[in-house]
């Protein structure tokens, strides 16, 4: 007799395919051993490098601290910047004050030095009536007894560091006075070199 099974066979089971993956071709042992050395291999590691990780976040934490308190410090010091830049500001505009006033003085004119040398080498019979300093030309008009002392007071002024070498006598005329005394009347001009 012959015997049929007519029940259909059992097929194997097939893992179906995810994503592309045929589940049936994988090695669930290696996957295993692979989620087994995972774990394991994860507390080895964070334990290696633990110490490390300790000493980082303590630097961190350390230029955390010394950042905040470098902070609090600016903030003290940012009155004090303020202040630095006005006195700056104020340094530049005295600086440009100082250059005006340096050369105001430096063109000011103080016959001072002049005047006082003409008195003292001015001869006895001659008297200024009028010395004007106008620009750089000094006009004087005075009397004397004689042409001689003119003569010499402009030899005087001639020798001076203070005016230029050249005199030159603008008018010149014989007058009396009232007594009857003759009187040489003078006017002279020259140029100032220099007023120190």
């Amino acid at each position: 007799m012959i015997k049929i099974n007519l029940l259909p066979k059992q097929k194997k089971f097939q893992m179906p395919v995810v994503l592309g993956i045929d589940l049936g071709k994988l090695n669930l042992k290696l996957i295993v051993v692979f989620i087994v050395l995972h774990y394991l291999g994860t507390g080895f590691v964070k334990d290696f490098f633990q110490g490390q990780v300790e000493e980082l976040e303590a630097e961190v934490t350390a230029i955390s601290n010394q950042r905040s308190k470098l902070r609090a410090e600016n903030r003290k010091y940012s009155g004090i910047q303020s202040q630095i830049k006005e006195l700056i500001t104020q340094e530049r505009n005295l600086q440009s004050r100082k250059q005006v006033v340096e050369s105001i003085i430096s063109t000011k004119k103080n016959p001072v030095k002049l005047m006082l040398y003409i008195s003292k080498n001015i001869p006895d019979d001659i008297w200024l009536e009028k010395m004007e300093v106008s620009g750089n030309v000094l006009n004087i008009d005075g009397y004397a007894l004689s042409f001689k002392s003119i003569r010499v007071f402009m030899d005087n002024l001639q020798r001076s560091v203070y005016f230029d070498q050249r005199f030159q006598i603008g008018k010149s005329e014989t007058v009396t006075d009232e007594q009857g005394n003759r009187k040489e009347r003078f006017s002279i001009s020259g140029q100032v070199e220099r007023y120190n």
